[in-house]
């Protein structure tokens, strides 16, 4: 207009028309779009497994509060428990299935007569050794009857233990710590071979397992080894074997065996074996009878065993994994 005032409607009013984007410019803008939609689909993921982990550990908080629970009343019963598991491993070994079960009777007897608060119905296998061991038994062959993992837990390798002495009729026990201790080179010998003293000196110079047999036929030139009669001389452990010392190795360790079921020590060696353990305790002395093998596991829980075994470690890792784990959740 003549005055030089713009109205609404006038072409001049209006915003330039817009410039189309280069094609390099679009190109740009398509790919920073499509790298948001990866990053919003990257976090929601992210977000959903979090939501996964916590209601997991939701589940996993309420089982550990109900383990501080059972470990206070584990904690309030372990001096009873522990006392009853040493009468057990000290006294148990040289009676049957029954009369150990009596013993037992008579100790939580006279805990409660005292006061001392301990578990009813302790399971004093499950007391003494972990899932871990026990699955190990089984695959050394030792079967899952109450008696033989009662056995198997006397047997078990602890400081200042006497030598366990074996009354083993159908020799099932023998080949069950044969087995057991393949792993650490274990040697058999019988007191009636000429190699006798040769097998012992090998075994105690150089900390091997050693299992005698025929214990019946006891040469006396053991009796130092049997009652643990050592010197120290320098920094060296000795021991009087016949007419010569030979080096003892700490992890030394004797079984005795015999197939005689009414079988007893010397009054002067009842002290250093009195660890007796009845493989076939239930049975009338004298009995023999006929051994029957193992069977033989399917091939499906042969292949599941070796994992069980490894289950317990692998769960302590995994506990001990959140503590050291560093950065977001992937």
């Amino acid at each position: 207009t003549s005055s030089g005032i713009l109205t609404p409607g006038s072409d001049a009013a209006r915003p330039p028309p817009r410039r189309p984007a280069p094609p390099q410019e679009y190109t740009l803008l398509i790919r920073e779009a499509e790298l948001l939609k990866e990053s919003r689909s990257s976090v929601q993921q992210r977000v959903g497994r979090s939501v996964d982990l916590l209601g997991g550990l939701s589940d996993e908080q309420r089982r550990w509060q109900q383990g501080v629970v059972r470990l206070a009343d584990e904690r309030r019963s372990l001096v009873g428990d522990a006392l009853l598991a040493a009468a057990f491993l000290v006294y148990a070994g040289a009676f049957d299935e029954k009369q150990r079960a009596r013993l037992t009777y008579a100790w939580c007897e006279q805990l409660q007569r005292v006061g001392l608060p301990h578990t009813p119905q302790l399971g004093l296998v499950e007391f003494l050794s972990s899932p871990a061991e026990r699955l190990e038994w089984q695959r050394d062959g030792l079967p899952a009857e109450r008696l033989h993992l009662e056995n198997a837990t006397l047997l078990a390798p602890r400081p200042g233990r006497r030598y366990p002495l074996l009354i083993d009729p159908t020799g099932q026990a023998v080949g069950f710590v044969l087995r057991r201790w393949t792993s650490l080179n274990i040697t058999s010998a019988s007191f009636l071979a000429e190699s006798l003293q040769k097998s012992v000196e090998n075994a105690l110079r150089f900390g091997l397992p050693l299992l005698l047999t025929d214990a019946e036929q006891a040469d006396p030139v053991l009796n130092a080894v049997l009652n643990q009669q050592t010197r120290r001389a320098g920094g060296r452990v000795l021991i009087q074997l016949g007419d010569v010392e030979v080096d003892c190795s700490p992890s030394f360790t004797l079984f005795l065996a015999t197939r005689e079921p009414a079988f007893q020590f010397a009054p002067d060696l009842c002290p250093s074996c009195r660890d007796q353990t009845r493989a076939n305790p239930t049975g009338p002395v004298g009995a023999t009878p006929t051994p029957r093998p193992a069977p033989r596991p399917p091939l499906s829980l042969r292949r599941v065993v070796p994992f069980r075994q490894v289950l317990p470690r692998l769960l302590r890792q995994l506990c001990g994994d959140p503590k050291r784990s560093r950065g977001a959740v992937p």
